[in-house]
């Protein structure tokens, strides 16, 4: 993957209900491998993982402390702290630093665009460059 591409692979959403997105999610994508669930600081989720062993779908209970709003793309980069510098330079905000994702253990942040548009940018589940982590 070229490290100045991102490529659109899934989505993140917020739900009041766990147990009604999961039925929903689980319908919606019959062939998932497995479910990846947790606790996300305070936040509750699961995780739909693909046969390509990359996340279709993160579900996080709606609530105060959720910094995800709604439904929020999901952008594979070979570089997280790359697109960070890219977003930052361009009027944009980090609103999830880069961290490890609970499901995948591959690094991501959530930034959003100069109009408050949420995006989470993450790195493919085999990628292990990962060390590199932006000053906040």
């Amino acid at each position: 993957m070229e490290s100045s591409k991102a490529v659109p692979f899934g989505v993140t959403v917020s739900a009041e209900s766990l147990e009604g997105a999961r039925e929903f999610y689980t319908n919606m994508y019959p062939d998932y491998v497995s479910i990846t669930e947790g606790v996300f600081g305070t936040i509750k989720y699961f995780s739909l993982i693909g046969q390509d062993g990359e996340v279709l779908v993160n579900v996080l209970q709606k609530q105060a402390d959720n910094p995800i709003h709604g439904a929020i793309p999901m952008l594979k980069v070979a570089s997280v702290a790359e697109w960070i510098a890219k977003i930052k330079a361009m009027g944009g905000t980090v609103v999830i630093p880069q961290m490890v994702c609970p499901c995948t253990q591959t690094d991501f942040a959530v930034m959003t665009d100069p109009q408050g548009n949420q995006m989470m940018f993450k790195e493919p589940k085999d990628h292990k460059g990962a060390t590199h982590r932006p000053a906040p």
